[in-house]
């Protein structure tokens, strides 16, 4: 997995706006690591079936959008006794980058994501969420 992000980023580590950023090892720490390298350019469009373009965030804005998802679902896991390490967490959304950002943000403290399709029937998912103890 270090050779993989290694070849990814060149091998060499970034300069950002924390000063020296190593190579990342997860895909939470890639996202930080294309923030101090690329900045504010463009990352990822969002699209919206009624109005065309939605938005585009920036690495930057993008990676700031992760650790606010991870520091809230460390909170959130806190507050209902949950230790992370271990967890699953069932996502039922559209893709977006909010899913994006939290499906990154989870496993970086310990939790399993498991994204379920939105369009599967009621019971379905009911069963699914049963069998994965989410």
């Amino acid at each position: 997995r270090r050779e993989a992000l290694a070849g990814f980023a060149g091998g060499d580590a970034a300069v950002g706006r924390g000063g020296l950023m190593a190579t990342p090892t997860t895909l939470a720490d890639l996202a930080g690591w294309a923030a101090s390298r690329y900045g504010d350019a463009p990352f990822l469009q969002t699209w919206s079936a009624h109005r065309g373009l939605d938005a585009t965030l920036s690495f930057h804005a993008f990676n700031e959008l992760e650790c606010r998802f991870r520091a809230a679902l460390a909170a959130l896991l806190a507050s209902h006794g949950v230790r992370p390490k271990g967890a699953r967490l069932a996502l039922l959304c559209h893709a977006c980058a909010d899913s994006l950002a939290l499906t990154l943000s989870a496993p970086a403290l310990g939790v399993t994501v498991v994204s379920l399709n939105w369009k599967q029937p009621a019971a379905t998912l009911a069963v699914l969420t049963r069998g994965l103890g989410c």
